[in-house]
């Protein structure tokens, strides 16, 4: 189900009334939606939801946890996402949701596609992107009306990051009328025009150099110099030590680390990169910064990407 449709004030409520799993899929997890979808789901059905992981340390008593109810109450869980979980956890908790049939009500988000789906469970597919119509009825069940905040910003973008609209309806909620000032002062800072960091990041350890240097070129002088050497450094430094703690089999810590790398390094790309070549990718990214703070051209980025993606480093 789309998730427009799932937000439709006459399914909203009848879809989790009849469903035991609620999980919503999609590309990437969008971490303040999901929050203000299920904190707006709480309040309208009157039931607290209780946070417990799919990435706790001791699975099987999570799991064990969802079978049972408090004096024949149904309780209501969020699980949270997915995402980095290892191949052998993710697997036991896809066969575990497929023969959920209650007696509490589950809700989680997916990054990796579903094998089967029971009849008890509602799917709704979540955008990665929210187009205007989207940025409007999330306003509404968050309680906020920002009809010229939002044209103004649907002049300017086609789409913007689900997050990322969560987060400016909660500054337009703020800022009432006084929106404008705002958006021509830090608008900016929220939106990349066309693109994103994080595309760009995806591009980059993938290794697609095509997709890269078109992102590249669209987002290049919307920061200075100095910016994007601060970010290749700390993309760089948490990708090589996201890749030593999963080869350490330390996967709870390499996710708390990994808080800025794209979501698909961490789910697959991360096996494709070599240690040594991030160190001396690093390594290269430190030098650039000291050749640039004694008056040399930031061109030498380009050549850094263009090392990067055609001989390695």
């Amino acid at each position: 189900m789309e998730l427009h449709k799932f937000l439709s004030d006459d399914l909203l409520k009848k879809q989790v009334e009849s469903s035991s799993v609620i999980c919503l899929r999609g590309d990437t997890y969008p971490l303040l939606f999901c929050r203000q979808l299920v904190s707006h789901l709480s309040r309208i059905h009157g039931n607290d939801l209780i946070a417990c992981y799919m990435n706790s340390e001791k699975p099987a008593e999570t799991m064990a946890s969802l079978q049972t109810t408090f004096l024949g109450n149904q309780s209501w869980y969020w699980l949270s996402s997915d995402e980095g979980l290892s191949k052998k956890l993710d697997e036991a908790w896809q066969s575990y949701f497929e023969q959920y049939s209650g007696p509490n009500k589950l809700f989680f988000f997916m990054t990796k596609n579903i094998k089967r789906v029971p009849r008890s469970w509602c799917v709704v597919d979540v955008p990665t992107v929210a187009d205007k119509k989207l940025f409007a009825r999330i306003g509404e069940l968050a309680g906020v009306k920002q009809s010229a905040f939002a044209e103004y910003l649907y002049t300017h973008h086609n789409a913007i990051p689900l997050d990322t609209a969560v987060l400016l309806l909660s500054y337009g909620s703020v800022l009432g009328k006084n929106w404008k000032g705002f958006a021509s002062k830090w608008l900016h800072e929220f939106l990349v025009p066309e693109t994103s960091l994080f595309s760009l990041g995806q591009a980059f350890f993938a290794k697609r150099p095509k997709e890269f240097f078109k992102l590249w070129k669209q987002i290049a002088h919307t920061y200075g110099p100095q910016f994007w050497i601060a970010f290749w450094s700390e993309q760089i430094w948490q990708a090589y030590a996201y890749i030593r703690l999963q080869k350490a089999g330390r996967g709870m810590e390499a996710k708390k680390i990994s808080y800025r790398l794209p979501f698909s390094f961490k789910n697959r790309d991360w096996r494709k990169q070599s240690l040594a070549e991030l160190q001396q990718a690093h390594q290269l990214i430190y030098e650039i910064d000291f050749h640039m703070k004694n008056g040399g051209s930031d061109l030498s980025l380009e050549l850094f990407y263009a090392r990067f993606f055609q001989v390695g480093l």
